[in-house]
């Protein structure tokens, strides 16, 4: 792999993390922009859900425009309007204004992830799929664990409208270099998709079922605990510390199972993870103890949980299907994961602020144990998925292939 390979790829990767970094650094600011913006907590959500429904929604269609637009054209496109949508967020004066700038940051990031993904998925052999998932899986943690410690330190030392700066920097430089270095992607149009063979030959609608449930518990977490912790601790750095174990964790699940692929089955690795993530949760339930350290413990099991379900659902995905579908199934897999994120936030919020009028510790207690019913679910599916495998031989015979 020649150097200027290489920078393409370290240009993916930095995207991947300005992107997936964005995505939880405002959380923990949320309390301070509502704040400065003098608006009410049930518009707060939306500062989160105008950046996630746009990039949640338009994936399927990028996956679609992918069999007809070179994959790094369309790369260059997101990276466009993101810096678009940053430049527009930092001069923002208002909410509207900062929810019109996280719609475009949305729309260049549901290009930005799923083409990543893909581009990175074209430079290895099918055997490394998952090892490649779990390091784009694993940046992606990594990302979304420094973005509540950046925002936490932004929060102390300075304002929020440095994050829109910041990323305005970055992606112009990850802008010059792709127009720079397009001679080295892929520019291979792949034809029409099959979507009934897609959908009939595989275990796509398991993955996505999987990833709602996953985006629901992850970003009902990461919404609603910074409002939690508000109560009982005064820095947003000290929000942080009890945030960032949830994504540490999803890190440490990639490593475990690159470990332990070869020794357990993808779907056993998943099981494990819903026995961690429900671990986690009895365990803030029963304590009924919301202090930093008891939240801290608590998220390190539920994000392990929640990384081994992630990584383990989707390597599986993309392994069974060709290189022609890899953008249609990332994008479609990344899209139930974000619109489980913008329904589990919308509810869980609701939960919460209904609960916590009387008492805090009441409503927090109450919205850690509605997490029970979709962990509950996630755990039946999975349980299906295994049955659905051992009877269907299409399924078994194309695994048999590889």
């Amino acid at each position: 792999m020649g150097i200027s390979q290489k920078i393409y790829l370290w240009m993916i990767g930095l995207s991947v993390f300005f992107v997936m970094q964005d995505g939880t650094l405002l959380y923990v600011l949320l309390p301070i922009i509502q704040t400065d913006l003098q608006i009410e907590m049930s518009h707060t959500i939306w500062i989160m859900n105008g950046y996630i429904l746009p990039f949640a929604l338009l994936m399927p269609l990028v996956g679609v425009l992918s069999q007809r637009i070179a994959n790094q054209r369309l790369f260059f496109l997101g990276i466009l309007l993101f810096s678009f949508g940053s430049l527009c967020g930092a001069l923002s004066p208002s909410f509207i204004y900062l929810l019109i700038a996280r719609i475009i940051q949305g729309i260049g990031s549901s290009i930005i992830v799923p083409i990543s993904l893909v581009l990175m998925l074209n430079q290895s052999e099918k055997e490394d799929y998952t090892k490649v998932i779990g390091i784009w899986g694993a940046l992606s943690a990594l990302a979304a664990s420094a973005g509540p410690i950046l925002g936490g330190i932004i929060g102390q030392f300075g304002h929020w409208k440095v994050i829109f700066f910041v990323n305005l920097i970055v992606f112009l430089i990850i802008l010059i270099c792709s127009i720079s270095m397009q001679k080295h992607s892929d520019s291979e149009l792949l034809g029409t998709l099959d979507f009934k063979v897609v959908l009939k030959r595989s275990i796509l609608l398991f993955t996505m079922l999987l990833n709602f449930g996953v985006g629901f518990i992850l970003n009902s977490i990461l919404y609603v605990e910074p409002f939690i912790l508000s109560n009982f601790i005064d820095s947003t750095f000290g929000i942080a510390i009890g945030v960032v174990p949830l994504c540490i964790s999803i890190i440490l699940a990639a490593v475990l199972i690159r470990r332990l692929e070869k020794r357990f089955s993808l779907l056993n690795l998943a099981i494990a993870g819903v026995v961690f993530l429900l671990c986690g949760l009895l365990f803030i339930i029963l304590s009924a103890s919301f202090n930093i350290l008891a939240i801290a413990l608590a998220n390190l099991f539920v994000g392990l949980g929640l990384g081994l379900i992630i990584i383990s659902s989707t390597s599986q995905a993309m392994i069974e299907m060709e290189i022609k579908y890899h953008c249609f199934v990332s994008s479609m897999i990344n899209m139930s994961r974000l619109l489980g994120a913008v329904i589990g936030s919308t509810i869980s919020s609701q939960v919460y602020n209904h609960f916590a009028l009387s008492d805090v510790k009441h409503g927090a207690n109450t919205f850690y144990t509605s997490l029970l019913l979709p962990a509950t679910v996630i755990m039946l599916i999975l349980i299906y998925q295994a049955y659905w495998q051992r009877k269907n031989k299409s399924f078994n015979n194309i695994q048999e292939e590889m």
